[in-house]
């Protein structure tokens, strides 16, 4: 019956490591595709870019996918060394759901207004 147990569990964290890769991939390579713009020297895709929160939020998204890619693929190769490929599973595991939190500051935050960033306007009917 344990022998069961663990190897479901294995076969479980296998599916789970393979999936992170697949979406950590995927997402990067769908990153590549989409129009940018510089902002302090670094590309971040304009669908991200407008009215959106810093720069900064962006780069901790792509820090994010691929530390968990990282971690995943290492884990994967370092099966046999149990203790290391725990750890590598546990950084993807962090990594990609902190992935999926920037992802949803960058889609989910209101758009900010121009007032709030300081930017005043001339409003013409006034005049």
């Amino acid at each position: 019956m344990s022998h069961d147990r663990s190897t479901t569990r294995q076969t479980i964290r296998i599916t789970v490591l393979q999936c992170i890769i697949w979406v950590s991939f995927t997402a990067a390579t769908a990153l590549v595709q989409l129009p940018c713009e510089f902002v302090d020297g670094n590309p971040i895709p304009t669908l991200f870019l407008k009215g959106r929160p810093s720069s900064s939020t962006f780069q901790g998204f792509i820090l994010s996918l691929m530390a968990a890619f990282a971690g995943a693929y290492s884990s994967l190769m370092v099966h046999h060394i149990p203790q290391i490929a725990s750890a590598c599973s546990y950084l993807s595991v962090i990594s990609m759901t902190s992935a999926i939190a920037f992802f949803s500051i960058l889609t989910v935050s209101p758009v900010r207004s121009p007032e709030v960033d300081g930017v005043v306007g001339i409003n013409v009917a006034e005049q």
